[in-house]
């Protein structure tokens, strides 16, 4: 993209920022190129035909020319404005949140298609009001898991024992999982995990919940979100504020 002086893409806008006296600042979720941060000029003005298409969470049609190290948007057209979702406190604020694990998840002239195709069919879930407390939790796996930040849970830790239905699991604060066997390798704060929840975890890794038939009990939803914040905690290298993705 850095020698490409004009090129277009679909992408999702992530954030808007003012820019001197009449810019947008735009930070956008491309799946060929990553993050794209470009300016659109005078776009804040009431006579700009740009302005109403640059809210965030839209997926758009753009155009852009780069003008030395600066990008310019040059063109817009929304492709989904997702008017349901917006119109929905508690829909807005978990796509806003969703939004800011993938801004800190992607790379600029990366390409990511997998994770574009994730957030896009969360949005579109979040827009159907069809998305579930499973989903999300899926959402959060299979985001550590584009990044290379999932490991296998199929097995402990220190003596890479497989877990079998009855065994004992403890989970670390160093995101570990240990066997009874091993207590004693480890130093840290532990709490016990069921073996169903991460077995559930591992399927999830793998499958889309939406396609899930099962019941799943409290208890293993919120282990699952207690699994999966610690290595978001881990991934991003500082604490979460307080459970934005609950549902």
């Amino acid at each position: 993209m850095k020698n490409t002086r004009y090129f277009s893409t679909q992408g999702i806008i992530i954030r808007k920022q003012q820019s001197g006296e009449h810019d947008w600042f735009l930070t956008i979720f491309s799946p060929e190129h990553g993050r794209i941060q470009a300016i659109s000029r005078a776009s804040r003005k009431i006579t700009s035909h740009k302005g109403s298409h640059l809210d965030p969470l839209n997926l758009c049609s753009f155009q852009f020319y780069r003008n030395g190290e600066r990008l310019l948007l040059t063109e817009c057209k929304v492709e989904n404005a997702f008017i349901s979702l917006k119109s929905n406190l508690q829909q807005s604020l978990t796509a806003l949140s969703l939004s800011e694990l993938i801004l800190k998840s992607i790379n600029s002239d990366q390409e990511n298609l997998e994770l574009f195709q994730l957030f896009h069919r969360y949005l579109q879930l979040l827009n159907q009001n069809t998305l579930s407390s499973l989903q999300l939790a899926e959402f959060k796996i299979k985001l550590l898991r584009n990044a290379g930040s999932w490991p296998d849970l199929s097995l402990c830790f220190f003596c890479q024992k497989k877990w079998q239905d009855s065994s004992a699991i403890w989970f670390d604060s160093e995101s570990h999982l240990c066997c009874e066997e091993c207590l004693t390798l480890t130093h840290n704060q532990l709490e016990i995990i069921s073996f169903n929840s991460i077995k559930l975890a591992n399927f999830l890794a793998n499958y889309e919940a939406a396609n899930l038939t099962i019941h799943t009990p409290a208890n293993n939803l919120f282990e699952l979100d207690k699994i999966t914040d610690q290595f978001l905690r881990q991934y991003f290298q500082h604490d979460l504020k307080a459970n934005p993705l609950s549902y």
